[in-house]
């Protein structure tokens, strides 16, 4: 059985800088993700706290650098429903199937699942039969482990779940979300 640490939402560090302008006369609202152009929570569906949740079936097998993840389920941005499907390098130990819930938080406005689709990165815990995890949206694309960073631009993912597997798990994953059928 296996258990990710949850991780609780903290206050919104952009909302502090929201009308703001930088020295050079650029607004914060206009800020964009140099890797990708695209503008901050410009976008997104309803409302149901700017972010989108996310319920599916997930499972891991990872034994030091060599591991896979992968996620199936049922995404809600507050107005509209999709599938979606993530497959991830996971580096670490476990080995657990469960289910899980996560919560992707912008920084700004709100997420759309066009956003929200591409390359993402996580931290994610397991003990007995819980697991919580921690990550966000990935500055960097591709696998390699030297392209992991903590820092995300666009949106944090804080999730909990239930899964069997190891007594105890810990793994750094990297992958990406596709966002599917939707309705």
């Amino acid at each position: 059985v296996s258990c990710l640490l949850f991780v609780g939402t903290v206050q919104n560090p952009y909302e502090i800088f929201r009308g703001a302008y930088f020295s050079d006369g650029t607004s914060w609202n206009a800020l964009t993700e140099t890797t990708t152009g695209r503008v901050f929570g410009e976008a997104g569906g309803g409302d149901l706290l700017n972010g989108i949740v996310t319920v599916g079936f997930t499972g891991t097998l990872s034994a030091g650098f060599l591991g896979g993840s992968f996620e199936l389920g049922i995404a809600f941005d507050g107005k509209d429903y999709s599938l979606y499907a993530t497959l991830e390098h996971a580096v670490g130990a476990d080995l657990s199937l469960g289910g899980v819930v996560n919560y992707h938080s912008p920084h700004k406005g709100n997420l759309s699942f066009s956003e929200a689709e591409g390359w993402s990165e996580s931290i994610n815990g397991a003990a007995w039969i819980f697991d919580g995890t921690y990550g966000g949206n990935s500055l960097n694309s591709g696998l390699d482990p030297k392209n992991y960073s903590d820092y995300h631009t666009l949106y944090n993912t804080y999730g909990f779940g239930v899964s069997g597997g190891l007594p105890i798990g810990f793994t750094v994953n990297k992958g990406y979300t596709w966002y599917f059928l939707k309705f």
